[in-house]
């Protein structure tokens, strides 16, 4: 030291403290990156394959009492299964698109699963009446969630109105894809590269320019049931909007608590038929 004094035991211990935590904290900051590197390498990406098949199946429409027999184009991606089915020129009905998601998954790729934004509601209150309205339209649980709350017979008939108008804004949209008056131009684009993508030989696993058209086919078909999903939406949120002038506070509490299994998810029920 510049005035000649030795340094002090305790001085040198600080000195040499400080120095040992500098470089434990380099040495934890090296570790922990190195970690998160290495998790990141470790984590598998999601499978991107699109595998491809035709199933023929009779179906009864509502045009007819008799089955006709139907043409289901199924794409099988990471996020679940796209089907595509198509009736015969006499049903005069477009083409039914539909997606059955992977019960495994908790997040997408491309698909936007509603389940997941109901999920997302942080209002415990709000996410059950939510799901009981989405309920009501897909079936996936038998629960009744409004039975347990006592609704008086006042809140019983807002109640019917308010599902009776989210029926029928479902009905409308559910019978506009059917005839084509909703999304008519994504609908024929969907239509248009089904077309390329059936009249294309090859394996959609294997051969590069027919998985392009696989993934052309599935990208456009899930925006176009996205775009169905958020117009359902709105009713549903409608539907929300309404109860929540009706139900009490005590009856929210209770909703609140109820245990939902949004897990239960339901298979579209296009054709009965394995595939």
């Amino acid at each position: 030291m510049g005035d000649g004094r030795e340094p002090a035991g305790d001085d040198l211990m600080i000195d040499l403290s400080r120095a040992q935590k500098i470089q434990i904290g380099v040495v934890a900051t090296i570790l922990a990156l190195a970690g998160y590197m290495l998790y990141r390498g470790s984590r598998p990406e999601p499978d991107m394959t699109i595998a491809s098949w035709t199933v023929r199946a009779p179906l009864v429409t509502n045009a007819s009492t008799k089955p006709v027999m139907v043409t289901v184009s199924v794409f099988a991606c990471y996020d679940g299964r796209l089907k595509i089915t198509e009736y015969p020129p006499q049903v005069r009905q477009n083409a039914l698109i539909t997606f059955d998601t992977d019960f495994h998954r908790t997040s997408f790729t491309v698909y936007r699963d509603p389940l997941l934004d109901i999920e997302a509601i942080s209002d415990p209150y709000k996410r059950v009446l939510t799901f009981a309205a989405y309920n009501s339209i897909e079936k996936i649980t038998p629960q009744s969630f409004l039975a347990r709350v006592g609704l008086t017979g006042d809140q019983r008939k807002a109640e019917k109105a308010a599902r009776d108008d989210l029926v029928n804004a479902i009905g409308f949209i559910d019978n506009g894809a059917e005839t084509g008056a909703i999304q008519p131009e994504l609908y024929k684009q969907v239509m248009s590269v089904l077309a390329t993508f059936k009249a294309k030989p090859g394996d959609s696993t294997k051969d590069a320019a027919k998985a392009e058209l696989a993934h052309k086919v599935v990208a456009l078909a899930i925006q176009y049931i996205n775009e169905l999903n958020a117009r359902k939406a709105k009713a549903i949120n409608q539907y929300v909007a309404t109860m929540d002038g009706v139900l009490n506070s005590k009856q929210k509490e209770t909703l609140a608590k109820a245990k939902v299994n949004m897990r239960a998810r339901r298979r579209a029920p296009v054709v009965a038929a394995a595939y």
